[in-house]
Formats: structure tokens, C-alpha cells, sequence
């Protein structure tokens, strides 16, 4: 009796804490989106305004916000009664990461880098694996093989090769290094993070480089001290 007393005591007084330690998302937040400065306010009761552009501050969308474990979904309109969207952050310590935007037709957008997540190991340790993720509107399975070749294939028919060559992994980044169905060669830098594969950079055959850098909104100084959610 004694034991079961000082559980239900010890869980009361755990909850608190461990709501204090849940991030606070209530302020005022400013980063790049698809190459514009955005300004975000999440209020504490619970609605959003969001600024997409510091060219035009007249342009406002507006909405309402909610947590759901360790991501934030803002639901925005433009006017009142109009068509909404829908903007998906992820918390990465103080700060939202925008994910994707699903535009009032019901277009998605997914912002930053293209991640790869992982549906299946090759092996018992390491990176072999194959990684499933969208990049430039397709669906594509990269399957890094344990003996350090990769192919990638159509998520749609996984039969046709696309792109071959072989990989490497340092700490937590995979080097690709391999050649298109034409014969153009790139070269495919990614960074390991929580939800797989995210592409950091890409460097084709005349040294071009295309880079991908994620959207994050960083939180500003004075927001909430609590959410009133």
C-alpha cells in the first residue's frame, strides 16, 4: 500500500516537471522560406499570423495553431472566409523547421532539404539500408548496398535503375559519387538526421553546385514564458 501511495505521489509531481520541460511555442519567429524572410506569431491563445514576405507587410495570413507531439500544424487563410492551407513545423530545440505547405487546391510543397527516410536495413550496423523520399516532384528509393554501391530507382517501378554508382559514409554524412542513365555524373552529398537521409548538397560534372538548406523560423527574444494551450 505504502509502494502504490508513493507512485501516485511520485507521478504528480513528475507531471508538472515534465511539462516544464516541453518546449514553449507561443512567440514571435523570423528565418528563409522558399527565399523569403517570413515573420511568424504564435499567440498563446492558440492563434497564428503569419508575414510570408518582408516585401509586402500588408500580406497577411491568418489562422490558428496547434501541437501535436513534436510538430506544430498552422491552419491559414489569407481573408476571412477564404480558402485555407495548411504549414507544417517540426520543433528542433527553440525553433520551428518548416516542413511542407499544403497550398488551398490541395498542392503540397514540401520545403528543405529532400529527406529519405529509411524503410528497410541491409545490414546490422551502418547505413546500408533502403531510403524511400521525394525529389524535384518524384518518388525515389535509394538503396545503399552493404558491399558500398547505390542505385536509384523510380518509387513507382523499382525494376528500373536511374542512377548507379558507389557511396561512402563519414560519421553522419554519405557521400554518393555515380552517373544517370546518360551518363552524367554528380555527386550527392546527404546529412544522417532524425528522419533519415537529408540532402545537403548536389555538385554535377562542370562544378556546379545546388545546395539545401533547411527552412528553419528561429525563435526571437521576449516570446511566451508557456503556451495557454
Amino acid at each position: 500500500m505504502k509502494s502504490a501511495l508513493f507512485c501516485i505521489i511520485t507521478l504528480l509531481v513528475a507531471g508538472p516537471l515534465a511539462a516544464k520541460d516541453k518546449p514553449v511555442i507561443a512567440g514571435l519567429y523570423k528565418g528563409k522560406v522558399q527565399g523569403e524572410v517570413a515573420t511568424a506569431t504564435f499567440k498563446t491563445d492558440g492563434t497564428l499570423t503569419v508575414n510570408p514576405t518582408p516585401n509586402d507587410p500588408s500580406v497577411v495570413l491568418r489562422g490558428t495553431w496547434k501541437r501535436q507531439g513534436n510538430r506544430v500544424i498552422g491552419q491559414l487563410r489569407q481573408r476571412p472566409g477564404g480558402e485555407g492551407g495548411t504549414v507544417v513545423f517540426q520543433l528542433a530545440g527553440t525553433d520551428l523547421m518548416v516542413l511542407k505547405i499544403t497550398n488551398p487546391d490541395g498542392e503540397v510543397q514540401q520545403v528543405g532539404p529532400p529527406i529519405f527516410a529509411r524503410t528497410k536495413a541491409l545490414a546490422k550496423k551502418g547505413l546500408a539500408g533502403v531510403y524511400e523520399g521525394t525529389f524535384d516532384d518524384d518518388q525515389l528509393v535509394i538503396t545503399l548496398k552493404a558491399d558500398g554501391t547505390v542505385n536509384v530507382s523510380p518509387k513507382e517501378d523499382d525494376s528500373i535503375t536511374i542512377f548507379t554508382g558507389q557511396w561512402k559514409a563519414a560519421k553522419n554524412a554519405v557521400t554518393i559519387n555515380g552517373q544517370d542513365e546518360d551518363g552524367e555524373r554528380t555527386k550527392v552529398e546527404l546529412l544522417l538526421g532524425d528522419r533519415g537521409l537529408m540532402m545537403r548538397r548536389l555538385t554535377n560534372a562542370n562544378g556546379d553546385v545546388t545546395e539545401f538548406a533547411p527552412a528553419r523560423l528561429k525563435r526571437q527574444p521576449g516570446g511566451a514564458k508557456k503556451d495557454g494551450k
